[in-house]
């Protein structure tokens, strides 16, 4: 019940872009769709085969309404039945076109789109599994497939992928990449170091290990790994490129570390503020964001912004900014309702500059929980009920 009442608070928010549904109506409770879904026994436990065999059996007695084949079209698509969703979406829109009536899920469409592509893909990574069940190639594909939706999947994959081949180059070029957009320096750096040791006149490790090691402060570790590069550089390919990039790189390493000085005093007198008042959930918020935004400390961000939430779980600021912490992380379910909430609390304005984030992060969070087989057709149908026009 607790979930219903969140997801109906993410859908109302949706509507103030999409406007899906009249303005005098509830989100769920003015959709015919939803109504009708709403109609059937434990609608909210209800499965998806349970679903489809309602749905089926109602049409087997004759004049079934469009929203009938609409919810045999989502039961089909949380099994995973591609064709059988398209399928009966096609017959809802034929029942619906003798009434006059609009496409039910016109304004769905780019997202089914989506998902329908993926479930496509899925499949058929799934079937060359079977007869390849070793394959790493396969679970780097899986990885570029997850990544547009779910960063923790596709670091998964690739992790899988180095296992079973530790000199995949295109693996860790790949989980490099996305441990840095995860703010997991040392971890990327690590990879970096391997792809150092498969290409070793490969000018890329010395940059980025270069440029890493001077985002979270390490210019030791910079400074080191760019001194071996202009040792070797005449033996690395595109060298002039690296001469250039990496020595301008290094040149900038007294400004960044007088910068990172003249933060760390911020902090310090942050930091003083909260121990002579541990309740100024102000104080915490900018601690949280300075180690994120402008430290780039995930760790550090992410424990003061759980402090703050702990002393005023009301309070959006901190909810805001947790919201896009764990996202950096990849965890885009948690990361949803963490917007969710900070929405909910803020008002209008936060509302409205948060929107487009909280649906965005709604459809990777389905197409996640489809790929990881979690998904819960109550989700999708409270999804749908919001695009769908009676």
């Amino acid at each position: 019940m607790k979930n219903k009442v969140i997801l109906m608070i993410a859908l109302t928010a949706a509507l103030v872009i999409f406007g899906a549904a009249r303005s005098e109506a509830a989100v769920n409770g003015g959709s015919v769709l939803y109504q009708k879904f709403a109609g059937l026994e434990n609608y909210m436990d209800i499965t998806a085969s349970s679903l489809a065999a309602t749905m089926e059996a109602e049409i087997k007695k004759g004049s079934p309404t469009a929203e009938t084949y609409v919810l045999l079209a989502i039961a089909k698509l949380a099994n995973g039945d591609v064709e059988s969703f398209v399928r009966n979406v096609k017959k809802a829109n034929k029942v619906r076109y003798y009434k006059f009536k609009p496409h039910p899920l016109s304004k769905y469409e780019p997202f089914v789109n989506r998902f329908v592509n993926v479930l496509r893909t899925m499949r058929e990574i799934d079937n060359r599994f079977e007869i390849y069940p070793r394959s790493s190639m396969l679970h780097y594909q899986t990885a570029l497939l997850c990544d547009g939706f779910s960063r923790k999947l596709a670091i998964y994959n690739l992790q899988k992928a180095l296992r079973l081949n530790s000199d995949f180059l295109d693996a860790h070029l790949k989980i490099a990449e996305l441990y840095e957009l995860s703010m997991d320096y040392n971890r990327a750096i690590e990879h970096w170091r391997e792809i150092m040791d498969i290409r070793p006149y490969d000018f890329r490790p010395y940059y980025k290990i270069c440029h890493l090691a001077s985002k979270f402060g390490n210019f030791t570790i910079a400074r080191g790994i760019y001194e071996l590069g202009m040792r070797k550089k005449m033996s690395l390919h595109e060298h002039k490129e690296f001469q250039q990039v990496v020595t301008e790189l290094v040149a900038d390493f007294p400004r960044l570390a007088s910068e990172r000085e003249v933060l760390a005093q911020k902090l310090i007198k942050l930091k003083e503020v909260v121990q002579a008042d541990p309740l100024n959930i102000d104080a915490l918020v900018d601690i949280a964001e300075t180690y994120f935004t402008e430290l780039s400390d995930i760790k550090n961000a992410e424990q003061a912004c759980v402090k703050a939430i702990h002393i005023d779980q009301l309070n959006y600021r901190p909810h805001l900014l947790y919201s896009k912490i764990l996202e950096c992380f990849g965890d885009v379910d948690k990361a949803y309702f963490e917007l969710l909430f900070a929405i909910t609390e803020g008002g209008a304005k936060i509302k409205a500059a948060y929107i487009t984030e909280l649906t965005d992060l709604y459809e990777r969070k389905l197409i996640s929980d489809m790929v990881e087989k979690k998904l819960r057709v109550n989700e999708l149908v409270d999804y749908f009920s919001v695009y769908y026009n009676e």
